[in-house]
């Protein structure tokens, strides 16, 4: 780590980054390790010239011969969980869309090249992202979505399954008006040629009937004027057959549709 902080506080990430982006044959574990970590860490930073290629990281991510580098298979996964885990919580979309094209690449059939992690795994470590997200101070915004988003599974008939934990997690969560308030205005979606909708599947997804929402985020409405407006646009988009309306916030701001 002293290294590539070295060579980032000279200036030379540029120089850094290609050179890592070089480098595909590894003779030790060590040597692997190394490059992998560095490649991961400049991945998530947000530095001047750092030119690290996606496409490149993930290619060395598949089919290697885990035994060499790593004594066995365990050791292997060991590390990829704890290298995955060990992110910025601001960062962790990166380390989220990464898992995700393993996850695609896995899948894929007659791909020969495979990430060493099972789905499963995977799936736990994207788990862990979005319980994370759920203890930020900034409840509720994009990264929270996106990551969200990408831990959902499907079951054999397409639908989308939130896990158990995370929803439990969301569920804890909301238990103050403020908290409220700030997941109300995230599920408010615009639709630039048709108005403004709501997050209904999520809304299903999470809470697992529409009453069962209404109960846990209208109960004590009348104590917040967010909320007041939330439920009249969200019992008039639920009359439309929740599709998108028409509709004039004042208290819910929503400069950030702009």
């Amino acid at each position: 780590m002293l290294t590539i902080y070295n060579w980032i506080s000279e200036g030379r990430a540029k120089d850094l980054t290609w050179r890592l982006n070089g480098i595909t044959e590894f003779s030790n574990g060590t040597n692997y390790k190394n490059v992998i970590f560095a490649s991961f860490y400049l991945l998530h930073e947000s530095i001047k010239d750092n030119m690290i290629e996606f496409e490149v990281l993930a290619y060395k991510l598949v089919e290697k011969d885990w035994v060499n580098l790593f004594g066995n298979e365990v050791n292997a996964k060991k590390y990829f969980i704890d290298l995955f885990e060990n992110v910025k919580v601001e960062s962790m979309n990166k380390g989220a869309y990464l898992l995700c094209e393993m996850i695609r690449k896995n899948k894929r059939r007659g791909e020969t090249s495979r990430f060493i992690l099972s789905e499963s795994e995977m799936f736990e470590i994207l788990k862990f992202y979005v319980i994370n997200q759920l203890g930020r101070e900034e409840l509720f915004g994009n990264d929270f979505w996106n990551l969200y988003y990408k831990s959902l599974t499907s079951n054999q008939n397409g639908e989308k399954i939130c896990d158990e934990e995370i929803k439990k997690k969301i569920l804890t969560v909301l238990d103050s008006r403020e908290k409220k308030e700030k997941y109300v205005k995230s599920l408010i979606l615009y639709f630039r040629d048709e108005g403004y909708n709501i997050r209904n599947n999520d809304i299903s997804i999470i809470f697992g009937t529409k009453e069962s929402f209404e109960e846990k985020i209208f109960d004590k409405v009348d104590e917040s004027e967010i909320l007041k407006e939330f439920k009249h646009f969200y019992e008039m988009v639920k009359k439309n057959n929740w599709m998108p309306i028409d509709f004039k916030f004042e208290k819910i701001n929503i400069d950030y549709f702009d």
